[in-house]
């Protein structure tokens, strides 16, 4: 619930840069009303330090230019992969559609993973919303209050959208959402399998902001599983330089609303990345 909540801190922080015209995200304010309307207006009303607004750009620019240049090296594939690890809400998959003439791209198929009560909400905002289900490979939107009470869509099968309510899953041809937690990498796994990932396929794995979070161990176990991906990528996003004043701040800060950076001692340098990157067979 504390790591919820910080993801929607987040979510609020990136609607704020967009209204200041520091990043170009439409979906971003969509997703913050979908769970508060109220939350949603003061987080645009709110204007945060220059250096918050900055830092919010460059993460957005770092990781769409990943995403594009995984599509560009890609192109001819007719089946290709992102699995965003601990997407929370990330509106990447719909910029990507969005900046490709409305659809998802040629053979992508987008996977988000988070945990149970970050999926329910997003799949819930995101299925009553008829253009982020049109740019995520579906027709039209839901009902949220038919998700919230598990009833089916027969509007969302018609038009090649699965949603289990229960499940906190949305799936199209395109995209699907699903929770799982990130320290089994086994049930990481097989909640993939599950859900039609190809092994062999061309795969970028994103991790953004995930690696810092988890424990060293269970962090080491998802990316020894992207390694043995035999067109396999990771794209990785983490703190990096915490022993600064302003970093150890930032980290009592996150542990005393009960989000601890588990990982961050783990790769604590640029290089020390690169370290656990190559333990884990991922070549450069």
């Amino acid at each position: 619930r504390s790591l919820a909540r910080s993801l929607a801190c987040l979510l609020q922080a990136r609607a704020a840069a967009g209204a200041m015209g520091y990043l170009c995200d439409p979906y971003a304010p969509r997703l913050l009303s979908g769970s508060s309307k109220a939350a949603a207006r003061r987080a645009l009303a709110r204007r945060r330090p220059p250096l918050i607004n900055r830092g919010t750009h460059a993460r957005a620019m770092a990781v769409q230019r990943t995403l594009d240049a995984f599509l560009a090296a890609t192109a001819s594939d007719m089946s290709r992969q992102i699995v965003s690890l601990g997407a929370g809400y990330s509106s990447s998959a719909l910029l990507l559609a969005q900046q490709r003439g409305g659809r998802p791209p040629r053979g992508l198929r987008f996977f988000e993973l988070d945990f149970h009560e970050v999926c329910a909400a997003k799949a819930a905002t995101v299925a009553a919303d008829q253009e982020m289900m049109r740019l995520l490979g579906g027709a039209e939107g839901g009902e949220p209050d038919k998700i919230a009470e598990g009833v089916t869509d027969n509007r969302l099968a018609a038009s090649g959208v699965e949603l289990d309510a229960n499940a906190c899953t949305l799936r199209t041809p395109a995209y699907c959402l699903f929770p799982c937690d990130l320290r089994d990498a086994v049930a990481l796994r097989e909640g993939l399998a599950v859900e039609g990932f190809d092994d062999a396929a061309p795969t970028l794995v994103l991790c953004e902001c995930v690696l810092s979070y988890l424990d060293p161990v269970a962090g080491d176990a998802l990316l020894e599983w992207a390694a043995r991906l035999p067109q396999g990528a990771v794209a990785a996003y983490e703190a990096v330089g915490m022993e600064d004043a302003f970093g150890q701040q930032m980290a009592q800060h996150l542990a005393d609303r009960g989000c601890a950076m588990r990982g961050a001692a783990a790769g604590a340098t640029l290089a020390a990345h690169e370290k656990r990157c190559e333990a884990a067979a991922l070549a450069r």
